[in-house]
């Protein structure tokens, strides 16, 4: 969900293609064909899996109830079954789980970047811009567990460790920066009320040192998809 944020916030054509039967055929289809990518020789090789959007669990609850996050969750799903953990050569079948730089390559077909070790603020806050005012996605995991006072609203909120954080911009409060994530889910320790006003998720603004202390690697796709 978190990639699926960062790709609808800078680059949403590289979701627009992934539904080949155009978008406009999605509202009166059934079954719905969503077009990933997977690696064979080292090449990315394009892969359709048909869902039908009838069998959607909870369709309810989607901002504006847009069907397509459920519709390529459900894909992606049967794609890493089939695909992801061959790949990967990982034991088991669970499919709790999964990285960020992953669903970027299933769905672009492009191989992501990632970018970690640096603890210089200013070389980071550059990065990120960077990244962004390119329009390609980017996302984010951390070292551990630990708790910030969001620096807009200065509630308490908790920051998890593997977890995905969409990357959506920098900004600044009193002279400070900070940067501005999305956690896909709600739960972050902040007040009940407060997370309902978001339904793709809650929003947090971090400050950059605080960020940089505690960042793991900053994910994102190597160049704009078209």
């Amino acid at each position: 969900m978190a990639a699926l944020i960062s790709l609808a916030k800078k680059n949403p054509q590289a979701i627009v293609n992934c539904f080949t039967q155009g978008v406009k055929n999605v509202e009166n289809e059934d079954d719905i064909d969503i077009r990933f990518f997977h690696l064979k020789e080292n090449k990315a090789v394009p892969i359709v899996i048909t869902v039908n959007k009838r069998k959607i669990i909870d369709p309810t609850g989607m901002k504006n109830n847009a069907l397509w996050p459920k519709l390529i969750e459900k894909a992606y799903a049967v794609y890493r079954k089939r695909e992801y953990e061959r790949i990967l050569k990982y034991e088991g079948k669970k499919l709790d789980g999964g990285f960020f730089e992953i669903v970027l390559f299933a769905i672009t077909g492009k191989s992501p970047k990632v970018f970690d070790n640096e603890k210089d603020v200013d070389k980071i806050v550059s990065k990120i811009n960077s990244i962004l005012e390119s329009s390609r996605a980017l996302g984010c995991g951390f070292k551990e567990n630990f708790e910030i006072k969001d620096m807009k609203t200065r509630e308490k909120i908790t920051i998890y460790r593997g977890h995905a954080y969409a990357i959506v911009g920098i900004g600044e409060k009193n002279s400070k920066k900070y940067i501005r994530l999305i956690n896909p889910y709600k739960d972050d320790g902040r007040k009940p009320e407060n997370n309902l006003k978001s339904k793709e998720g809650g929003h947090i603004a971090i400050s950059v040192e605080d960020f940089t202390f505690h960042y793991e690697s900053l994910d994102y796709t190597s160049r704009k998809y078209r």
